[in-house]
């Protein structure tokens, strides 16, 4: 794990310019066992979402590690990679979520899912889910990643790894 993340900051210093893609080193087994990859850097914005009391889970959504990203079939939808979108499943890397604490005393590695879209997300804003939740306010207080503790949503920046 702690290799993994390693070689992914490694990555993140390679690259210089938001929405630049380049060729890097790889960064783990998961996301490719070529000696080069491109990995897009992308400047967005992040806030939290919840599963309000009563409402249906989503197949593969795990709190703290899945993410709602703009995948192109909302009504606000914009291109924000590479001039579309990334698909269901995407892995995302987010520097700023290495080694916050969560809830049951481990660390992030900063490694999240797209794992479904919403509706009024638009381009390059990802929502993290947190778990059930009886309101936003709960919701807020429930997440660790300082960068998704609002609705308005705070600017992070993401990898996008292949």
């Amino acid at each position: 794990m702690a290799m993994k993340i390693l070689a992914t900051l490694i990555s993140v210093l390679a690259l210089t310019a938001c929405s630049s893609v380049g060729p890097v080193a790889p960064t783990n087994a998961r996301t490719s066992a070529a000696a080069t990859q491109n990995v897009a850097v992308i400047d967005g914005t992040a806030r939290h979402y919840y599963q309000p009391p009563g409402a249906a889970s989503v197949a593969g959504r795990r709190a703290f590690e899945s993410l709602a990203c703009d995948l192109g079939a909302g009504p606000l939808s914009q291109p924000w990679l590479n001039g579309g979108y990334p698909a269901r499943g995407q892995e995302l890397f987010i520097p700023d979520a290495i080694g916050t604490r969560l809830p049951d005393g481990s660390r992030h590695d900063g490694f999240f899912r797209c794992v479904e879209s919403a509706p009024d997300l638009s381009g390059a804003e990802i929502a993290v889910f947190v778990g059930p939740a009886g309101s936003d306010a709960a919701a807020a207080r429930a997440t660790p990643f300082r960068f998704a503790k609002s609705m308005a949503g705070r600017s992070v920046q993401i990898l996008v790894l292949p």
